[in-house]
């Protein structure tokens, strides 16, 4: 009578499951990052800063285009990041989500005070998620193939 035994080294196996999920989330993260440069708007024009002035007050147009890019997690967990915006291009979040109409405190209008001025809002150009609502297809099938790859062996 043949014994068959399979032996399961349930540690090593989480540890090839688990880099292949974070390469396979990082591969991922990266073409959502192109997608997302792909999708966010450019500006056409240039402000320079004033004199003396901080770099963040100047605004080049692809800017926020240039910003986005993709990081391994610095979690255990593991995982990948999409960042887009730092501290020059700080405005990414408007430009995604968009801005409410706020009344201003008080604005000078021809020498007199109106206290009835408007912010006007800014639409909401969500280029992140329309890059993640594009990419979820190759997300899942990226991961997949990782995974199949280990699991083969």
């Amino acid at each position: 009578m043949n014994d068959h035994r399979i032996e399961w080294d349930d540690v090593s196996v989480k540890k090839e499951l688990r880099a292949a999920t974070q390469a396979a989330s990082f591969t991922a993260a990266e073409g959502v990052a192109v997608l997302a440069r792909m999708f966010a708007p450019v500006g056409n024009r240039q402000y320079v800063a004033r004199r003396g002035g901080k770099e963040w007050q100047s605004r080049r147009p692809g800017r926020l285009r240039r910003s986005i890019h993709a990081y391994r997690s610095k979690y255990p967990n593991g995982g990948a990041v999409v960042v887009a915006g730092g501290q020059v291009s700080f405005y990414a979040r408007f430009v995604e989500l968009g801005t409410p109409g706020t009344k201003r405190r008080v604005q000078k209008v021809s020498g007199k005070r109106d206290r009835n001025a408007t912010r006007t809002p800014i639409q909401a150009n969500p280029f992140m998620g329309k890059a993640l609502k594009a990419s979820a297809g190759r997300i899942r099938e990226v991961v997949k193939d990782e995974l199949d790859k280990v699991l083969a062996q």
